[in-house]
């Protein structure tokens, strides 16, 4: 049984012991290229549980996608669906913002995503490197400290609101960076804002 409809990790957990106990396998997962891609090999979808289950319907699952295994906790690919969800959520908010912001001189939605997409490699290269300094706890400020990007994000809160367009996502990441820099990591890097006070590098 292959279910890829959404829910908690918890549901899926509980909905594996169905099949296994009576003598079939399970894997939950989560199509993550929405509707449009289904059957492009562009298309990624992911699955956990059994890994024989994963091996026996792998050929079948590969016409659907990319069949990527992450593991044989049923619950994983679920946990992966709802957090990627805030990433992606997150990410278009900000083009939602920046759009609002560019709009109110006259800068087309378009125009605005040419260029974003133009900018967003650089954005997605970071994303190794930040991922070892959250591994390893070593949040490095060579690209700019928490202090530096507090005031910067003061100047995007403020510009904001001189412009008539609302703060609620400036604002989140303002508390966000706040949250790093009273734990006292304004000197850190950016992934200082997952820091606690008793973190050191």
């Amino acid at each position: 049984m292959v279910n890829l409809t959404s829910g908690t990790p918890e549901q899926a957990r509980s909905l594996a012991g169905w099949p296994v106990e009576r003598g079939g396998g399970y894997l939950d997962g989560a199509a993550m290229s929405g509707t449009r891609l289904v059957a492009a090999p562009e298309a990624l979808f992911l699955y956990s549980g059994a890994a024989d289950s994963f091996a026996t319907a792998e050929t079948a699952l590969t016409a659907l996608g990319r069949a990527v295994h992450l593991g044989t906790d049923a619950g994983t690919a679920s946990l992966y669906d709802t957090a990627l969800l805030g990433m992606n959520l997150s990410m278009l908010s900000g083009f939602y913002h920046a759009a609002a912001l560019l709009g109110t001189t006259g800068v087309e939605p378009t125009a605005v995503a040419s260029v974003a997409i133009d900018y967003l490699p650089f954005v997605t290269g970071l994303l190794a490197d930040h991922a070892r300094q959250v591994e390893y706890g070593k949040y490095s400020g060579e690209d700019g400290t928490l202090d530096v990007y507090a005031a910067a994000v003061d100047h995007l809160v403020a510009t904001s609101r001189d412009h008539g367009i609302d703060t609620t996502v400036p604002d989140g990441l303002a508390a966000l960076i706040e949250h790093g820099t009273g734990a006292g990591h304004g000197h850190a890097g950016l992934v200082g804002v997952i820091a606690t006070p008793s973190e050191t590098w």
